[in-house]
């Protein structure tokens, strides 16, 4: 592959004809990006190969490559990388779900052929998130590779900034916004001119900046009159632009767009989730990225099907479930106008070690800059009932009972700490499973939010006692903003009865659980809202339910195929008049 030397930032993908095996197999195969290697086996007998693979790619580098900075870009891959550049290893990255650029310029040869080696390694690692799970932890390289081609002065892709310009709506009101642009450049020639471009959602230019920067990092303030607000209503996004010019010869040496909204929100513990000075009760439901047949390997049209099916539903909030999901889904929220909980994958358990307190703080750190731009993100999470193991473990003695509670409490605070020191405009939130010991511990009153993963009438008896639950929490503490974070019993469209009863896997009881739920919740205003489990049916390889190693609790099936319960959020929510006749799967 070539690119061309005398533009200014290029960006292609590299998905197509990499040599492919596993570390188990001598045999190769061609393949292309997205790519796991766990598509299959993960629902045959849920023990599914979990270990190194490795992708094997020529590049070619023309003559004047020096006059380039060049960068490789993961979108993601699960879930310890390391790339090789002509056998010379260039870096590692750890975590499985947010982006990484590896700096190849030093390594590549001009004017000739370079192999480029990526190791991708999925084995169980007790100091990477996540531990454990009820989802399938896919290896392989499953989302887009990117080469980045810019001048050897360019705004920072590399380090610990992670390649984020941030753009900041430190005050937004009805009669104006402002707005806060600050980033990094890496400079061979200290004095750059910087452009900067603000439009509206119309295209219309608002506001301009030029100027010379005489450091490596800078900031630039603007004020937006009259903003157009976003909201799930009406989703506006405005547009910022820059160019890096070398003020001796004009010549443009890096560029970078980002869209943005302005907004501003709050959790009240009495009155709900305010946006834009109103009350909005956030309802929608979770969401894994895998899809049926192809694992987690999906390309971005199918992320941005499943996204305008779940803003069909009515939905206006969507929890990225259990991790931060590809960089496109975040745009087509922007777009569509979803309201967002993205989160890190602490899940179920902690190692109690420096290396996994660190990876952890590492990827919340990588979320938060790479997703800080987006309107429509407003919580960012950290915690998954993470007590649950400790509550389930029969034989775990009680000092070790006392280990894990410190570990997680230590955590959540280093946790709490970071997300405040990189973002204090957003809400931070944990989600807990329904037992005391969340609040005993106080690990609750660490995050702003917290998310309470409720299932009565499945796990736990009676429909009818989420709302006491809910209320007496309220009462309990009446300061802390509560929401619904997962809800909702499994389902088998092939399971019909007249007499749905708890853990039938009928679609009936599905119905009947989720009427129950969100009328509870619509009755109650001090709750922020509620997030369905789960949007789609999704893999499980320890799942033994009616279909083996799918967890089924999807308002849809693993091919996106809607159940009867998808209907019934349509017919309550939208706005618009919508009929549908129920039970189409009866015989």
């Amino acid at each position: 592959m070539s690119f061309n030397i005398n533009a200014q930032r290029q960006v292609k993908t590299l998905n197509t004809g990499w040599e492919f095996k596993l570390d188990n197999s001598s045999d190769s195969t061609i393949i292309n990006l997205p790519h796991t290697w766990n598509a299959e086996d993960a629902f045959k007998n849920g023990n599914y190969y979990r270990g190194k693979g490795f992708y094997t790619k020529n590049l070619f580098i023309p003559e004047k490559w020096e006059n380039r900075s060049v960068f490789l870009k993961f979108q993601g891959a699960n879930q310890l990388t390391r790339v090789f550049v002509n056998n010379a290893l260039v870096g590692e990255h750890i975590g499985g779900y947010t982006a990484f650029i590896f700096n190849l310029s030093n390594y590549l040869q001009s004017g000739s052929t370079n192999e480029l080696k990526i190791e991708v390694d999925n084995s169980h690692n007790t100091n990477i998130p996540p531990l454990e799970a009820d989802f399938n932890f896919y290896g392989g390289i499953y989302r887009d590779i990117e080469l980045i081609t810019t001048g050897k002065s360019h705004f920072q892709l590399e380090g610990e900034k992670g390649g984020n310009l941030l753009i900041t709506t430190p005050e937004v009101n009805t009669e104006f916004a402002k707005v806060i642009f600050q980033g990094n450049i890496t400079s061979k020639n200290q004095d750059l001119k910087l452009n900067i471009e603000i439009t509206d959602p119309s295209g219309a230019k608002v506001s301009d900046y030029l100027n010379t920067i005489k450091s490596n990092e800078f900031t630039v303030n603007f004020q937006i009159d009259d903003p157009r607000l976003w909201s799930p209503e009406k989703p506006n996004l405005y547009n910022l632009s820059a160019k890096l010019i070398d003020p001796e010869s004009g010549n443009i040496l890096d560029t970078f767009s980002s869209s943005f909204g302005c907004r501003w929100f709050h959790a009240d513990p009495q009155k709900g989730f305010i946006l834009n000075g109103e009350p909005i009760k956030l309802i929608g439901a979770n969401r894994h990225q895998d899809f049926e047949m192809i694992g987690n390997a999906l390309p971005n049209a199918i992320h941005r099907k499943d996204y305008q099916m779940i803003k069909e539903m009515g939905a206006n909030f969507i929890r990225t479930a259990h991790y931060p999901q590809d960089p496109e889904v975040y745009r087509i929220c922007d777009e569509l106008g979803l309201l967002v909980w993205t989160e890190v994958p602490v899940i179920n358990d902690v190692t109690n070690t420096e290396e996994y307190h660190q990876n952890a703080i590492n990827m919340q750190r990588e979320q938060i800059l790479q997703l800080y731009n987006h309107p429509s993100v407003v919580f960012w999470g950290y915690m998954n009932e993470i007590f649950i193991r400790l509550v389930f473990t029969g034989d775990m003695s009680q000092k070790a009972r006392n280990s894990k509670i410190t570990t997680s409490i230590e955590l959540a605070k280093k946790l709490e700490a970071e997300t405040k020191k990189l973002d204090t405009t957003r809400l931070s939130v944990m989600a807990l499973h329904e037992h005391e010991l969340y609040n005993t511990s106080g690990i609750a009153d660490i995050p702003d939010v917290i998310g309470w993963n409720l299932y009565f009438g499945w796990y736990t008896q009676g429909l009818e006692n989420l709302g006491k639950f809910l209320d007496s929490q309220h009462k309990k503490y009446p300061d802390r903003p509560l929401i619904i974070s997962e809800y909702g019993p499994g389902s088998d469209s092939r399971i019909q009865t007249n007499d749905p009863k708890p853990w039938d896997f009928s679609e009936a009881y599905q119905l009947k659980s989720h009427v129950s739920y969100l009328n509870q919740i619509m009755e109650r205003d001090y709750m922020l809202g509620m997030a369905a489990w789960n949007f789609a049916d999704f893999g499980s390889s320890g799942r033994q339910d009616s279909r083996p190693f799918i967890n089924q609790k999807g308002l849809v099936n693993f091919n996106r195929e809607p159940k009867d319960i998808y209907y019934y959020y349509k017919a309550r929510l939208q706005k618009e008049d919508f009929v549908y006749i129920a039970g189409k799967n009866y015989e």
